[in-house]
């Protein structure tokens, strides 16, 4: 009979070793095909897999897959997650950056793609921009409808981690009998975890308030981002609960960070200042507040093992934290403070988000925030 933990082991064996077949699938036609490939995803993308001539099968799989929309989407909560994401403004902001996404970089086995290359360090102002943009257009309202940029933004990168995934399993210095699959199932479900609830997590422990329709709202946003993205039907997480038992779980079978966690973390500290735009002493102070948060948010151990400094700025989440309570109930008896609260996170995650490719500013997001407009 096979215990309980052996069960968990034996699944979260088979997720490291799993990639994403229908992009991987995908990834080696476009490949093969070359330019005339990227162009059929690309109409298939804007105008639907009906709008393709003699499409490949792996194309067809591909969409068939992303255009169903489970029966468990409901717009309106989706649309409730968007109103808390933006609500929570720059403290949601530095939660995610200081937090959610640097939970991963604790994981010992699925950070090491990331250490195997130095853009995410070199890169790591760029980087934090383009999550911005990938956080934002997710949150807008409706952002992850069909002819919404959020959809096709979130398409874009699972083929870009589709693509990654065959060069290095390709390129000799994979080994994926040892480490499975790189980017695999395992960790792009730590990731939605991480950027759902982890993110509400860290925070309540700085005092924002969060009601719980706004929680179960953040969890089914993320939840059908991660089913477009590809993440396993097993590990579309509909609970806080749910996410946090499996991160236990990784975490518990991961081996401890190494080197490669304090470089990703210290970088990601040193990006702070140009990602929000804030020079001079602006910028270091804000360096150090995220530090401090950081620091109060993973505790001494963890923060030591991220290489995290130990300041005085650990405690400026707690002596915040009142002021976060306060202004919460303030917008639950104020419903134009929590509007405004919304247009100035939607001001701020716009100011440091990258829209430097060749979608260009003006076209991206632009279908969301009409949307936006008309709904007040």
């Amino acid at each position: 009979m096979t215990t309980g933990t052996g069960h968990h082991q034996d699944a979260l064996a088979r997720f490291r070793a799993m990639g994403d077949p229908l992009a991987d699938a995908l990834a080696a036609d476009l490949q093969a095909m070359g330019r005339r490939g990227e162009a059929m995803f690309d109409q298939a993308l804007r105008a639907g897999i009906g709008a393709v001539d003699d499409p490949p099968d792996s194309l067809r799989a591909f969409f068939a897959a992303v255009d169903h929309v489970p029966y468990w989407v409901d717009w309106r909560v989706m649309n409730r997650a968007s109103a808390a994401v933006l609500r929570a403004n720059l403290f949601g902001a530095a939660v995610l950056g200081c937090y959610s996404v640097p939970l991963f970089y604790r994981l010992g086995r699925g950070a090491r793609p990331l250490a195997m290359t130095d853009a995410l360090v070199s890169g790591a102002v760029m980087r934090g921009r383009r999550t911005a943009r990938f956080v934002l257009e997710t949150c807008f309202p409706f952002g992850l409808q069909r002819e919404a940029e959020g959809f096709r933004l979130t398409l874009r990168i699972r083929m870009l981690h589709a693509r990654t995934r065959r060069a290095m399993l390709g390129g000799g210095t994979w080994d994926a009998e040892a480490d499975g699959a790189p980017m695999a199932q395992a960790y792009m479900a730590a990731m939605s975890a991480f950027l759902s609830a982890h993110w509400l997590e860290g925070l309540r422990r700085i005092g924002v308030r969060i009601p719980a329709e706004d929680a179960e709202a953040v969890m089914q946003l993320w939840r059908y981002s991660s089913h477009l993205m590809g993440v396993h039907p097993e590990l579309l997480f509909a609970t806080e609960q749910e996410a946090v038992r499996f991160t236990d779980r990784l975490f518990a079978s991961e081996p401890p960070p190494g080197p490669e966690a304090a470089r990703l973390m210290g970088a990601l500290f040193d990006a702070v200042p140009d990602v929000l735009e804030e020079p001079g002493w602006r910028g270091r102070a804000m360096q150090r507040l995220f530090q401090g948060l950081a620091y109060r948010l993973f505790g001494p151990a963890k923060a030591a093992d991220l290489g995290v400094p130990r300041t005085a700025w650990r405690h400026a989440p707690r002596i915040v934290a009142p002021a976060m309570a306060g202004l919460g109930l303030l917008q639950v008896v104020a419903p134009r403070l929590a509007r405004d609260a919304r247009l100035r996170g939607m001001r701020l995650w716009l100011q440091v988000a990258d829209y430097s490719d060749v979608e260009g500013e003006a076209a991206a997001g632009a279908w969301s925030m009409q949307r936006v407009e008309n709904r007040g």
